[in-house]
């Protein structure tokens, strides 16, 4: 390259510094443009019932609690929810038949427990061996952690419930999935007491139902509210009943508070069912001695969800005495009407106090009525 060459070069590119000074923006590069979304799927999702496909509701227990949905168990504290589940869970592992349905096994399946209130090792443990569960197809959940050896926390339903989905694959042959309660679950951020919020948590948790085809019991207590129904006594929102396709109760027997009764208390999705009963009966396998366990009774019984949660409300605090004088003033009426006076002194003698003795006869649904002698007390015909 010659003399005259090399000085045109240095004037060109002189000439193209000054250009870039002076025009900054038309010679340099354009920042690098964000990637437009894909809004072509934007909008209300529709679809039509010709593509849809019409199958039967499957059942885990017939007409009591379904695959594939939310069912939930509601009762007072201390009346046999925990232990009812516990049943349910152990019939699972050994695919034997329910109550009421024994011609109707099924596949032997896992079950999934999430408690927060009951010992894993006091308390669960025992009570699956005492009910006959295969323990190696019981799983439960102890926390959630984000890495090994990271820090834990108890799992929430909200922001969980894709790692819950994934272990429930992970694990397998899942048919039967226990919260209790539920309400421990739902997560701190969670208004337990506005419909919207508490129906935020369970749709997503409906659709993990259906698409694992497992049945979903959620364990709720009863809150305080004499006269009220079953339903608007479930702690927090109405939406947890409206929510769930079931809601069961569990509470004593009217006429017999030593049974539990097991009745409808709503179902969107089958009609009415007669009440069942069991008894809890304390075992006295060597090893296991006092573990509670839930014993069956082969008749139906018809009583509705308030009636037993209302015999379990008079029954609360003195379980005890009012047994006992439920059981005296049955033997005081086997024979026939007694005088209302009669009966009131024979019961202080006794040490049934007035209230109690009330409450007795409630319980046993004795009538009150009237001869030319005056009132007489006589047990229902």
């Amino acid at each position: 390259m010659n003399l005259n060459e090399k000085l045109r070069e240095m004037r060109t590119r002189q000439a193209n510094r000054e250009s870039e000074r002076r025009h900054p923006a038309a010679t340099s590069k354009k920042p690098p443009q964000p990637k437009q979304k894909d809004l072509s799927h934007a909008g209300v999702q529709t679809f039509c019932y010709s593509s849809v496909e019409a199958s039967e509701i499957h059942w885990l227990w017939r007409d009591r609690f379904a695959l594939g949905k939310i069912s939930i168990l509601a009762g007072l504290p201390g009346h046999g929810k925990s232990l009812l589940a516990t049943d349910i869970a152990a019939r699972v592992t050994r695919g034997d038949a329910f109550p009421g349905c024994p011609e109707e096994a099924s596949p032997a399946g896992n079950v999934l427990m999430l408690n927060a209130e009951d010992g894993a090792a006091d308390t669960e443990k025992p009570r699956l061996l005492v009910a006959g569960a295969d323990a190696g197809r019981v799983f439960g959940v102890s926390d959630v952690r984000r890495s090994k050896g990271g820090r834990s926390r108890m799992l929430e339903l909200g922001p969980d419930l894709p790692r819950l989905e994934k272990k429930i694959k992970t694990l397998g042959n899942i048919r039967l999935l226990i919260i209790d309660p539920l309400t421990a679950y739902i997560g701190g951020g969670v208004d337990s007491h506005r419909d919207t919020s508490v129906r935020g948590v369970l749709s997503p948790l409906a659709d993990l139902a259906m698409r694992n085809n497992i049945a979903v019991i959620a364990v709720m207590h009863l809150s305080k509210g004499r006269g009220q129904n079953v339903l608007s006594r479930l702690c927090g929102s109405i939406g947890f009943g409206a929510a769930a396709r079931t809601v069961w109760a569990v509470g004593v027997n009217p006429h017999d508070t030593s049974r539990r009764i097991l009745a409808l208390a709503k179902s969107n999705i089958t009609d009415h069912q007669p009440s069942l009963t069991f008894s809890i009966e304390a075992t006295q396998t060597s090893g296991l001695v006092g573990v509670p366990r839930v014993i069956w009774e082969e008749d139906s019984a018809d009583y509705t969800a308030e009636e037993i949660v209302k015999a379990s409300e008079r029954g609360r605090g003195r379980p005890g005495q009012l047994q006992t004088a439920i059981d005296w003033l049955k033997d005081k009426l086997a024979n026939g009407p007694v005088p209302v006076k009669k009966i009131e002194t024979a019961a202080a003698k006794n040490g049934v106090k007035p209230r109690t003795l009330q409450r007795a006869k409630e319980t046993l649904g004795a009538s009150s009525e009237k001869d030319k002698k005056g009132w007489r007390w006589t047990l229902p015909k």
